[in-house]
């Protein structure tokens, strides 16, 4: 139901599946005694071109109480042009954690590519990590787990990849203390 309604409000995305291109995960689920509960919701828009400026991405952090919902915060600059996924990462009582990726629309080869880990709460929204720009990425977060795999285009020969970097990543969702994303292992093999 939630997602029909930020359908209407929101409109199409630039996505053609109707249920992709818009995510919503909550930090609880629903109760009798729910006073607060906590929304991330995350979309693509489509703003008619490819390349910067051509999609929008936002990430909003909702508050609903009984007798209102709020808007506490947005981060909508970080991926304009790309186009986006997410994986949900840990979610607490009080924040929802995501792991946002993409490629840049309308790039050739193994295109442009990144990864952000953000933190949704009451306070709004906090990038926590970001790739600098990756070639061919594929990413896959779940829990506290991050792993990335990206290229390294030939030279002359940018749609090829001479090279694959695997990444793991630890997500602390930092209980006590802030958020932290810590590299666990990586290796590169060369073809």
């Amino acid at each position: 139901m939630l997602r029909e309604q930020l359908q209407k409000v929101i409109g199409r995305t630039w996505a053609d599946p109707p249920h992709s291109g818009l995510y919503v995960s909550s930090a609880l689920p629903w109760g009798p005694r729910s006073t607060q509960r906590l929304w991330a919701v995350a979309y693509a828009v489509w703003l008619g071109t490819h390349g910067p400026g051509g999609t929008g991405v936002v990430i909003d952090s909702y508050v609903w109480e009984p007798v209102r919902t709020r808007l506490a915060g947005r981060q909508d600059i970080d991926y304009t042009g790309y186009s986006l996924n997410v994986d949900w990462l840990y979610s607490g009582p009080d924040k929802v954690s995501l792991l946002a990726y993409g490629g840049m629309s309308g790039s050739n080869g193994l295109g442009n590519w990144k990864a952000s880990v953000y933190l949704c709460d009451k306070e709004g929204v906090r990038r926590v990590w970001q790739t600098s720009d990756l070639r061919g990425l594929t990413a896959v977060g779940s829990g506290q787990l991050i792993t990335l795999r990206h290229a390294r285009p030939c030279q002359g020969a940018a749609s090829s990849a001479c090279a694959w970097t695997y990444a793991v990543y630890a997500f602390d969702p930092g209980t006590s203390k802030p958020p932290a994303v810590t590299l666990v292992s990586r290796e590169t093999r060369d073809f």
